[in-house]
């Protein structure tokens, strides 16, 4: 029955081919997001990137 109304109206065929379209879409960004979570080196935690990227303590003592 689904075929008969696809081929008597036009903008059935219309939607399922944009739905095609956009499931194929979601499929590529879920592969793209795939790769993304796969980590490329060892975990970098923030609190290490932090003490990294902070400058070191000024030694005890030191004048001001």
């Amino acid at each position: 029955m689904p075929q008969i109304i696809a081929q008597t109206d036009p903008r059935i065929d219309r939607l399922a081919t944009e739905l095609d379209i956009t499931v194929k879409r979601l499929q590529w960004m879920q592969g793209q997001l795939g790769a993304l979570q796969r980590p490329a080196a060892g975990p970098v935690l923030i609190s290490q990137a932090y003490r990294l990227a902070a400058p070191p303590p000024a030694p005890r003592g030191a004048a001001r």
